[in-house]
Formats: C-alpha cells, sequence, structure tokens
C-alpha cells in the first residue's frame, strides 16, 4: 500500500479544513478501479470505532497499517483458477482490491488500536488518549 510522506504541517492543514477522518491519497485514476467500501464511522467517550463492510474477503486478505496518523486499509483476492470465457448480462458482485487510506484524529493512541473481522464487517477501534502515543505498525485483526 503506497502511502506519499507529506510535509509535517499538511495533516494539520487537512484537520482544520477537512476535518478528522477524511479518506486521503486517492487520485482520480485509482478511485474509478475501486469499488466503494461502505465505511461507518462513529466516537464514544472511550474512542472511535470504523467500520468497513467487506462482503467476500477473507480475514487473512486484509492488511491494516498505521503511519503518521493515517490508518491504511487494504485487501486482496488473488485468484490461482484459470480464466474461462464467460458473458455476465450484468456483473454487480465481484472481488477486487482496494486500498483506502484514513486521517485519524490527532487523539487516537496508536499503540492500543484493536482489530476484528466477522461475518464480512471490520471493525476498527481506536481508543482516545490525553497523551497518544504515535506509532508505525501492523494491526492484527482477531
Amino acid at each position: 500500500m503506497r502511502n506519499q510522506k507529506h510535509e509535517p504541517g499538511y495533516y494539520s492543514y487537512l484537520r482544520t479544513f477537512c476535518g478528522d477522518f477524511i479518506e486521503i491519497g486517492s487520485s482520480l485514476e485509482q478511485t474509478q478501479a475501486i469499488f466503494p467500501t461502505p465505511t461507518n464511522v462513529l466516537e464514544t467517550e472511550e474512542g472511535y470505532c470504523i467500520q468497513l463492510a467487506l462482503p467476500g474477503f477473507r480475514r487473512n486478505q486484509i492488511h491494516l497499517r498505521v503511519e503518521d496518523d493515517v490508518l491504511m486499509i487494504s485487501a486482496e483476492v488473488k485468484s490461482n483458477k484459470k480464466p474461462e470465457w464467460k458473458r455476465y448480462y450484468k456483473k454487480e458482485i465481484f472481488s477486487s482490491s482496494f486500498e483506502k487510506s484514513i486521517l485519524l484524529p490527532e487523539d487516537v493512541n496508536d499503540d492500543n488500536i484493536k482489530a476484528s473481522f466477522r461475518d464480512g464487517l471490520l471493525n476498527i477501534e481506536l481508543p482516545k488518549s490525553d497523551h497518544p502515543v504515535k506509532s508505525s505498525l501492523e494491526i492484527l485483526i482477531h
């Protein structure tokens, strides 16, 4: 997954004008090739929760990483099957790959991010902290 490095004040600028949890890093070219992933973001007293609907994916195909206050989510389905000729008259169900990068609030403690995947729904718990720890790390999905 690609994450472009930005000037130190860039994310602060984005937060000021766009708020937290904005999707970043997608060009028009990339967005056309990516299928929409329905996403919910909610806040509680203890933290935030991001939920993504990822039907058709398995837990081992999903990858989470946090770096520089950006949560990067990707999934990839690799098919080893020999392609066969088929004529679709309508094709709305498909499996593919996707990437999504989300700018996180400054009060998220990166070291305690937890993720779980069940029944096609990815839940990412982002705990708040008065003294947040910022890290670059892979996040395990349970």
